[in-house]
C-alpha cells in the first residue's frame, strides 16, 4: 500500500488477517461508493440501505485499511437471498461470525478490504453502527481516545484481528450505551 505508514502489517492468507493501521485514506469515501453501488446491483433492493461504518468513515482518522459497511434489510429471512450475490462480487459470507442477528461479509483483494456487517434496518446492531460512527465524527477528543487504544491493541494484538476487535468492544460500549440497545 504505498504511501501510508503503518505500524503493523496486515495480509490475507488461509483467511488470517494481521491487524494493520494505516493513516486516513482519502479514497475510502469513493471505494465505499463504487462498492456499495456495485453490491446494490446484483441484491437489488433486498438492502435497503448502505452506509459507511467504522473508522475508514471518520475524516483523517488512522483506520485498518479496510472499508466497514452496514447494509439493512427490512427483514432477516432476505439475507438467504442476498449470499450468492455478493458471492459472485467476490464476497465470502461468514454467517453471523458470533453476532447472534448480524450477518457478516469479507471481500479482499491485493490493494482493498471491505466488511460488510448485514442487520435489520433499525435494530439495536443498525442503531449502534450509526451512533457509534457518529459520535467519532463529533468528537475530536474521543477520536484521540479511540485512536490511542487502536494503535496500543493492534500492536498487541498484531496477529489475531478477533481478540483486537473484542478488546474494542468496551470502548464502543461506553459511547453508545444503553441508548442502542
Amino acid at each position: 500500500m504505498k504511501g501510508t505508514k503503518a505500524t503493523t502489517e496486515w495480509l490475507e492468507g488461509a483467511d488470517a488477517l494481521m491487524v494493520l493501521i494505516i493513516e486516513y485514506d482519502r479514497q475510502w469515501p469513493r471505494r465505499l461508493r463504487k462498492e456499495s453501488k456495485q453490491i446494490l446491483e446484483v441484491v437489488g433492493d433486498l438492502l435497503i440501505d448502505i452506509e459507511h461504518i467504522g473508522s475508514t468513515s471518520v475524516e483523517g482518522f488512522a483506520a485498518k485499511p479496510v472499508v466497514d459497511m452496514a447494509g439493512a434489510v427490512e427483514r432477516l429471512e432476505a439475507i438467504a437471498s442476498i449470499v450468492d450475490p455478493l458471492a459472485d462480487l467476490g464476497y465470502k459470507y461468514y454467517g453471523e461470525y458470533g453476532l447472534p442477528d448480524r450477518h457478516f461479509f469479507v471481500r479482499h483483494s491485493d490493494d482493498e478490504g471491505f466488511h460488510l456487517h448485514v442487520v435489520q434496518h433499525g435494530s439495536s446492531y443498525w442503531r449502534r453502527y450509526i451512533a457509534f460512527r457518529d459520535a467519532l465524527r463529533e468528537s475530536s477528543k474521543l477520536r484521540d481516545e479511540y485512536a490511542k487504544l487502536k494503535r496500543e491493541l493492534a500492536t498487541q494484538f498484531a496477529d489475531d484481528p478477533d481478540a483486537y476487535s473484542r478488546a474494542k468492544s468496551e470502548f464502543v460500549e461506553q459511547i453508545v450505551g444503553e441508548g442502542c440497545q
